[in-house]
């Protein structure tokens, strides 16, 4: 009769250990958040009206030799007021710190972790937001496509630059069914923003997606990269895009720190 008890117990305990783990490994879609400035070195105020801006697909901090190296991502991030990352992880067994702290408190910048799905029971894979600028708003605002295993957001801040507010919209999406009406979307609301206005991201669409070029053929919209580049800009994925901002100088940083690229943009900013 023991024996019996015991394996029954024993299958029970297994039973409940296996739905653990398949209910901690799936991936879980964060909602809508909202809140006012970032966590980290306290912000400082710009008298002057230029900016140096990126964005960047870290992969989790993964570099081209395949190892995890997020002192080699901050070293490539040194001298950016404002940064957009895309695929950054939460925290680990070894750092109760997700990567945007990581890196915001290596740098000395202010931080902010958007989310885009929970796994582990923590919040695991999003954006991020790196500034040293001060942040009077932001607001995380889900758009991934239902019926898609594709868990996508976008970070929408309202940052101060001397007495202008710049209105920044931040966001990754991948290639899926569901890409252009994502897409669609991202466009509307950039729009829609009060100017100054910036978008960037990987958008994972060059130049000759349809919502690409509606974008860039509104009225006022300005490729950072092709305003810097000119002829010799590359095709590529990742975007910054401005409205009522002026791009003195722009282009695109290899790095080994991952496999995609810097893109970057010095702005004037003032009416």
């Amino acid at each position: 009769m023991r024996s019996r008890l015991s394996a029954f117990v024993l299958a029970a305990v297994a039973v409940a250990a296996i739905a653990m783990v398949y209910a901690g490994a799936q991936r879980t879609e964060t909602g809508p958040a909202a809140g006012e400035g970032v966590s980290g070195t306290p912000m400082r105020t710009f008298s002057g009206g230029r900016i140096r801006v990126a964005t960047w697909n870290i992969d989790g901090g993964r570099g081209l030799d395949g190892q995890e190296d997020l002192g080699r991502c901050a070293a490539e991030m040194r001298g950016f007021d404002l940064i957009g990352l895309n695929e950054v992880h939460g925290c680990s067994l070894t750092d109760r710190r997700d990567q945007a702290q990581i890196l915001g408190d290596d740098l000395h910048l202010g931080w902010l972790f958007a989310p885009t799905e929970r796994r582990w029971w923590h919040d695991d894979f999003g954006n991020a937001l790196l500034t040293s600028l001060p942040v009077d708003h932001w607001e995380r605002v889900p758009i991934s496509t239902p019926g898609l295993d594709a868990n996508r957001n976008l970070l929408l801040t309202k940052v101060r630059v001397g007495t202008q507010i710049v209105n920044v919209v931040g966001t990754h999406i991948s290639r899926h069914s569901g890409q252009a009406m994502e897409l669609r979307g991202i466009v509307d609301l950039f729009l829609r923003q009060e100017e100054p206005a910036l978008l960037f991201g990987d958008l994972n669409a060059t130049d000759d997606a349809p919502e690409i070029q509606r974008l860039l053929g509104s009225p006022g919209v300005t490729d950072a990269v092709r305003s810097g580049m000119g002829a010799r800009a590359p095709k590529h994925v990742e975007w910054i895009v401005v409205r009522g901002l002026r791009c003195i100088d722009a282009g695109i940083q290899a790095t080994r720190a991952s496999d995609h690229p810097i893109i970057w943009a010095n702005l004037e900013v003032g009416r």
